[in-house]
């Protein structure tokens, strides 16, 4: 599934893919951050 998004829409899908994990993350470590 991933490979054939990557195919999909190339690294644009990839930097979300990135930022929407940093996001989870910061929101996890805190959620006052925002």
């Amino acid at each position: 599934m991933g490979e054939v998004a990557e195919s999909i829409r190339g690294d644009e899908s990839e930097e979300q893919r990135k930022l929407a994990l940093f996001r989870a993350r910061v929101d996890k470590e805190d959620p006052d951050a925002k």
